[in-house]
């Protein structure tokens, strides 16, 4: 018997789909610990609004609007991991809607439901919307952009063109990465104006000077505020692999969602294609190609011929709706059943891929909260030295002494999960310029000392190696306090040997 799927029921099995995929994925991993970026967004935000806008101004990385909403949420929710990612949490929903919205009016409902089922289920996704950073924002006023202009461009109206012009202006105030979605806006009006659009060249004109004038308050932040340096960003990412590159454009787990879901719509006896879909017109295409292309080509091309390392995911999501678009219309093309169990079969990927059958979920394998509890588990006093490797890049160079401040930027996972004992901070790596910062650490700090404790993210573990041979050398034997995910946690006591039992026992 064959089983036939009307439009409304497909409709409401994919915002299933698209639910249970927002649900396990996005909200179960809100209560997660911190990961290293996100303690960042604490130290800036935990003190207040205004506190938030001024540490914004000097400590790379951050930015003030993101901030000061993150504070005002934090204000009033308390200072949860919750309350702190909700912001981006509801930035992604809004976000998944937007895809959505574009996708029903680029090409009808389903396609953009299928869209969506496939956007909420990218592993980059997971990785970005249910953490206390920027990038799902930014993302948000992009989808909101594109989505203005494109109106825009068909209709003429005032509303669309006001609503393109402040969203495009907010998008570097979210995060710089994303201002590459300026060339994929310029490329599409161009494309517009010139094949035909509801607006004129001086109407897009006039706009332009808008964006332009809404952006010159990033002049100053631009000009003296912190930021990464491509020599800090080239530490930790590296050039990219061809095979990078390649896998941005249709992510392991997608694809093979994919493919699961095609074989299981063959195994019930559905054919490949109904050709009962109408084709994209060419202004869609231009927009869709340019708009998964280009994000994810410049910044390949920028991590390759520049010291400028920033191929990473978050940094070229922005490329992600126009994947998640593009896949949802060429889903459609299938046959009404194949289409279910394409959308099945993307999102149960997701979840086994991502999730398995794990009742707790964590985007970053990195668990501060629980390091912190097992140095408080070691019932440890208050002098015993505390040395930590945050792992941050700005720690690669020496610029502070002995007696950091606990409030340091430096030390930000502590400011989210404080420990007892007497903190001292270990560099990011160990290197010529290093080595004397650490044997001071060592001669003045551990070789006095009777047990110390070392907290240590296992990005790059040679300072941790170093450290535990110099202790061994001066009598310290390490044991492991308990086993967080991504920090290691050791606890260094002095050994006593067999003539010092004698001594203490006459």
């Amino acid at each position: 018997m064959r089983i036939k799927l009307g439009e409304s029921q497909r409709t409401r099995l994919y915002i299933v789909l698209i639910s249970l995929a927002t649900f396990r994925l996005w909200i179960m991993a809100m209560p997660a610990s911190l990961w290293l970026d996100e303690t960042a967004t604490y130290w800036s935000v935990y003190k207040g609004v205004g506190a938030a806008i001024l540490r914004s101004q000097f400590w790379p990385g951050q930015n003030a609007l993101f901030m000061a909403i993150t504070a005002s949420v934090v204000r009033v929710a308390g200072q949860s991991e919750i309350a702190l990612r909700l912001p981006s949490l509801l930035a992604g929903v809004a976000a998944v809607y937007l895809v959505f919205r574009l996708g029903n009016y680029l090409f009808d409902k389903e396609s953009g439901l299928l869209a969506a089922s496939v956007f909420v289920s990218l592993n980059e996704l997971w990785r970005t919307v249910p953490t206390a950073r920027p990038y799902a924002l930014a993302l948000l006023v992009s989808l909101g952009s594109i989505l203005h202009l494109v109106r825009w461009m068909d209709r003429g109206r005032n509303l669309n063109a006001a609503g393109f012009a402040v969203l495009t202006a907010l998008i570097p105030y979210f995060h710089y990465a994303f201002v590459v979605c300026y060339l994929v806006l310029a490329i599409y009006v161009l494309y517009r104006l010139r094949a035909g659009a509801a607006v004129t060249w001086a109407r897009a004109m006039a706009v332009s000077a808008v964006i332009s004038f809404l952006l010159l308050p990033l002049i100053w932040s631009v000009m003296y505020g912190k930021h990464l340096s491509p020599n800090s960003l080239s530490v930790w990412t590296g050039t990219p692999r061809l095979e990078e590159f390649i896998t941005a454009f249709i992510p392991p787990v997608l694809a093979g969602g994919i493919f699961l879901g095609m074989l299981a719509g063959c195994a019930l006896g559905e054919t490949i294609c109904d050709g009962r879909v109408a084709a994209m017109t060419p202004a869609t295409k231009v927009l869709l190609l340019t708009w998964v292309t280009v994000p994810i080509l410049v910044l390949f091309l920028a991590s390759v011929l520049t010291p400028f390392k920033c191929f990473i995911p978050r940094y070229y999501m922005l490329a992600f709706p126009a994947v998640a678009l593009l896949i949802g219309r060429l889903v459609r093309i299938l046959p009404e059943k194949m289409r279910v169990t394409v959308s099945v079969g993307v999102v149960l990927s997701a979840l086994l891929g991502f999730t398995g059958l794990h009742l707790r979920v964590a985007p970053h394998a990195e668990d501060w909260r629980a390091a912190a509890h097992a140095v408080e588990a070691a019932h440890v006093s208050n002098d015993t030295p505390v040395l930590v490797r945050v792992g941050l890049v700005e720690t690669g160079k020496i610029t502070w002494d002995l007696n950091i401040s606990p409030d340091s930027p430096l030390l930000c996972p502590l400011s989210k999960y404080p420990v007892p004992g007497h903190v001292f901070l270990l560099p990011y790596r160990l290197n010529a310029d290093t080595s004397p910062y650490l044997n001071e650490l060592v001669a003045k700090i551990v070789q006095p000392s009777v047990e110390f404790v070392v907290m240590a993210r296992d990005d790059k573990p040679e300072v941790l190696g170093w450290l535990m041979h110099e202790s061994s050398s001066r009598g310290f034997e390490a044991s492991s306090l308990g086993n967080p995910s991504g920090i290691t946690v050791l606890l260094f006591r002095r050994r006593v040997n067999a003539s010092d039992q004698r001594i203490d026992n006459r």
